[in-house]
């Protein structure tokens, strides 16, 4: 049995902000790039907020603006919880040496070309699969 997770690799998520950054960020001194964020975070904590009123303005944040606001998913957390943890998740996003999105063809292609016959895709967000190979069984 197997259970795969990958960010989805489409036009759309290849421009996010994250990737556009990393080949630059990802040569920073963690240290520095860091620092960086912590720096610029409260300021950005701020506009993320501002434009994450409507879904037409989040894709400001989503495309351009280099940090992760988790006010709209975690509304009891105060001001600067919510600057800690988008720190942290912002360094994570522009620091991975392994990110390799791919798409949901290339994953069956994969499971194919290794014998799997019975898989199932999560139908949205990123690729998601649970597969299995004859004779194997779920538990």
């Amino acid at each position: 049995m197997l259970f795969l997770n990958s960010y989805r690799k489409s036009f759309r998520n290849m421009l996010r902000w994250k990737y556009v950054l990393r080949p630059v960020t990802k040569r920073m001194n963690p240290e520095r790039l860091h620092r960086l964020i912590t720096w610029y975070a409260p300021a950005l904590q701020s506009l993320t907020s501002f434009f994450d009123r409507n879904i037409v303005t989040r894709q400001i944040n989503f495309h351009f603006l280099p940090y992760y606001n988790y006010r709209r998913y975690f509304p009891m957390f105060s001001r600067e919880q919510l600057i800690e943890y988008g720190i942290h998740d912002t360094f994570d996003a522009l620091t991975p040496a392994y990110d390799y999105p791919q798409t949901e063809r290339d994953v069956e292609r994969w499971l194919r070309e290794a014998g799997f016959t019975q898989y199932t895709f999560r139908p949205a967000g990123p690729v998601q699969v649970i597969a299995t190979k004859p004779g194997g069984r779920a538990k």
